[in-house]
């Protein structure tokens, strides 16, 4: 159930999709709404152009795992669809706020941010951002909405429409891949702030309390988890055998 969020007239709907044969949330559903209103041709800085940003399944809930963001859109470096991931807790503070997936299309009049709190989300006046680094921006957000809340930002390269801008989120997270910073840069939308607590719900907490056991505890066993434990950590992937064979 996304919210369809239109940068240039302001106005904010709810799309139930639920009941549609095959519907999934996340990737699946930003393809679908990327298909259905994308013509042939259109430029990815295009005010038609659609972004989609939506929480993992995980994202605010206590499973083991990668709480992924995912961000969607047609790429200004390969013209096709690009699909990057966030990690961090970007992906929770939508939940926390309301909103499992936004799409949003249309250009801003001027620099805005987008503000989901509580269900509700509102396009606000973010000219006393732009031009910022994504730090100083998460930090001026942060202290207008709260600590707790999660910011998705661009810096002055999204801004400049730099093809292969990122969206960064939580200071730290970002979203690399397919230039995704300079679609939001063309949108004039400096940011996107979650705030809120609502807790996400899951169908039985005691079988996912008992599955975060149960990874917790074999951390220390796993090969591959040792793998990238010990030193040099990740970059042993690069020189060791893939043993026990994660990768194909």
């Amino acid at each position: 159930m996304p919210f369809i969020v239109d940068l240039t007239s302001g106005d904010v709907v709810r799309e139930d999709r639920s009941a549609e044969r095959g519907h999934y949330g996340g990737s699946v559903l930003g393809l679908r709404l990327l298909g259905e209103r994308t013509p042939p041709g259109l430029d990815p800085y295009d005010p038609r152009a659609l972004l989609y940003v939506a929480a993992g399944t995980l994202g605010g809930t206590q499973a083991p795992g990668l709480a992924k963001a995912v961000f969607l859109a047609k790429s200004p470096l390969t013209g096709v669809a690009g699909e990057a991931h966030a990690l961090g807790p970007f992906a929770a503070g939508m939940r926390a706020a309301g909103a499992k997936a936004l799409a949003v299309t249309g250009r801003a009049e001027r620099p805005s941010y987008v503000l989901v709190e509580g269900g509700e989300v509102t396009c606000l006046d973010a000219s006393d951002l732009w031009g910022l680094g994504v730090a100083a921006t998460t930090d001026a957000l942060r202290a207008r909405h709260g600590a707790t809340a999660q910011v998705a930002a661009i810096g002055p390269a999204g801004e400049n429409l730099v093809r292969y801008a990122s969206v960064v989120t939580g200071h730290a997270h970002p979203a690399g891949r397919y230039g995704l910073g300079a679609v939001l840069g063309a949108k004039n939308l400096k940011a996107i702030v979650c705030a809120g607590d609502a807790p996400a719900p899951v169908a039985d907490p005691g079988t996912v309390a008992a599955l975060t056991a149960f990874y917790r505890e074999s951390l220390d066993t796993n090969p591959l988890a040792a793998l990238q434990a010990r030193e040099p950590g990740f970059a042993g992937w690069a020189g060791d055998p893939l043993d026990p064979g994660y990768v194909s």
